[in-house]
């Protein structure tokens, strides 16, 4: 082992899906909210794995902002599973989204949207 790994003893949960978990959801893997699946024992607990690091990943992210072309602004908020998309109007707020990747790179592909600078 080298100096920039490390063995975790986390205590994830792994069952066996008896009732129809076939193909790679025959095994599941939970720690805490995480969940993964696999074909196997070990694949599930290599997808929770890099569930986990996923999520570290993304609570560190800075949340980005865009104005929709009806006027309503929208924040894109780091969540654990990826980046949750709210719609704020004077109304208040309601996510409409969820999807995965950067905050501010989430909001690109919507042509409707004008991404605001970050400072």
């Amino acid at each position: 082992m080298d100096a920039t790994t490390a063995r975790l003893g986390l205590l994830a949960e792994v069952k066996e899906n008896t009732l129809g978990g076939r193909g790679d959801g025959r095994w599941t893997a939970t720690l805490g909210p995480v969940k993964a699946y696999g074909r196997t024992k070990t694949v599930a607990l290599k997808a929770l794995a890099e569930a986990v690091v996923h999520a570290l990943t993304q609570v560190d992210a800075e949340p980005a902002f865009a104005r929709d072309d009806d006027g309503s602004l929208i924040a894109a908020v780091p969540r654990w599973y990826g980046v949750e998309h709210y719609r704020v109007t004077e109304d208040g707020a309601r996510s409409i989204t969820a999807c995965d990747g950067p905050p501010a790179k989430s909001l690109e592909g919507t042509h409707h949207y004008t991404a605001l600078p970050q400072r």
